[in-house]
């Protein structure tokens, strides 16, 4: 997998938050993934989105991001939100894709 890291443009956007492109080995489809990079330490937390939302809703919606994402941060961890394919039921490229992103 062929990653392309760079910041993350959007209005709502935290400081340093880093939007990473890449290209499935599995089958060539784009995806993309939102990462904070940890502040202590190198522990992460692998977030994933809820059913009809995509990888940037924990950084979008503001109930989440007040709830969980301002807490990780307080903390020092570093949080992955792969977009998964949208809506792909995790079927067995999408799994291919997430273990590598990992």
């Amino acid at each position: 997998m062929n990653i392309t890291q760079s910041t993350w443009q959007n209005e709502a956007a935290l400081s340093g938050v880093m939007l990473l492109e890449y290209t499935s080995d599995a089958d060539g489809r784009k995806d993309w993934a939102l990462a904070n990079p940890a502040r202590r330490g190198k522990t992460w937390v692998f977030c994933p989105h809820g059913h009809g939302s995509n990888g940037d809703q924990l950084f979008l919606r503001a109930d989440v991001r007040e709830q969980w994402l301002m807490y990780w941060e307080s903390l020092g961890l570093g949080v992955l939100t792969p977009n998964i394919r949208n809506n792909a039921w995790m079927c067995p490229e999408a799994v291919a894709d997430l273990h590598e992103l990992i």
